[in-house]
């Protein structure tokens, strides 16, 4: 759920609010990367399962993003995978 989160975030395109949420992901000790929730970018067929099983036809994502599909998922959970490797825990 918390990971999820930080991908819907990154599909709205709400990068400060990602920035903001970070630090407390951290305190928390919450899931914000692939490894967190062990996997890599490296593991294509299980981010393709879980990108194909959150747009599954009755999932809440189509009352938020009506034309999405398993590629954006995919494609916004190696963004977030960016995002989050490349900010140091102050979050500048």
């Amino acid at each position: 759920m918390a990971y999820g989160i930080l991908v819907q975030l990154v599909l709205e395109g709400k990068f400060s609010e990602i920035k903001q949420l970070l630090p407390i992901y951290q305190v928390l000790k919450l899931p914000m990367t692939l490894l967190d929730i062990g996997l890599t970018v490296e593991h294509k067929a299980e981010l393709q399962q879980i990108a194909a099983h959150s747009v599954k036809e009755g999932e809440d994502i189509h009352l938020l993003f009506p034309d999405i599909n398993k590629e954006k998922v995919a494609a916004a959970m190696e963004n977030l995978e960016i995002l989050t490797n490349h900010s140091s825990p102050s979050m500048d």
